[in-house]
């Protein structure tokens, strides 16, 4: 009983590593692909990615309502910056509006609620503080490839960037609700140990 106490947490981290790794592929196809001339490519890797994590996920719908409603968000917020001058991304479509592949990215960073992400739901403050730094690095990751291009000063586009996540990602997160991969995984063998045990019970009892 012991051994199967930990697996559920171990499963958890093994699937959260496996969509991390995916989140990884995902960016660099896009970022890549922009760069190459292939502004496709990075969207056709994600939706496939996306296609397997949603025939994997535990809970596929609200998986899926997570990805779309924080692609949707964060594909309108990053063209807000883009049409503000705040920041330009490779590709993008006149007036400002953010590029097919920057929606790819966020449809993308959605998958990740309900797994790696989950465990700073009800934590705010964390992730506003993660949010703020790791954001304006990711973004800055594009910038000797080209992806994107800062404003000429920087900070306000450093700054642009730490609040817009900021906001969404807590919302996002609290919006997924749910208990998280682990939490899937440990009912998942809860419910046959439970069935055992009360088998366990019912012959005791008959004897």
């Amino acid at each position: 009983m012991s051994g199967d106490a930990v697996r559920p947490p171990a499963r958890g981290r093994i699937g959260a590593a496996v969509i991390l790794v995916a989140l990884q592929a995902g960016w660099w196809a896009s970022v890549l692909g922009v760069r190459n001339g292939l502004p496709w490519l990075g969207p056709l890797v994600i939706a496939a990615l996306l296609a397997v994590h949603l025939a994997l996920v535990g809970e596929r719908w609200r998986d899926l309502a997570a990805i779309l409603g924080l692609g949707l968000a964060g594909w309108l917020a990053d063209s807000l910056l883009s049409s503000l001058g705040l920041i330009t991304f490779a590709g993008g479509a006149s007036g400002g509006v953010a590029p097919l592949w920057i929606a790819g990215l966020w449809l993308h960073f959605g998958s990740a609620l309900g797994g790696p992400l989950a465990w700073l739901r009800g934590r705010p403050r964390l992730a506003v503080a993660l949010c703020a730094v790791g954001a304006p690095l990711a973004y800055a990751g594009g910038l000797p490839l080209g992806a994107v291009t800062f404003h000429p000063s920087t900070w306000p586009t450093v700054l642009a960037l730490a609040v817009e996540w900021s906001l969404l990602l807590p919302l996002a997160l609290a919006a997924r609700g749910g208990g998280g991969m682990a939490a899937a995984s440990s009912d998942a063998v809860a419910r046959p140990v439970g069935a055992i045990d009360q088998a366990t019970a019912s012959e005791r009892s008959a004897s």
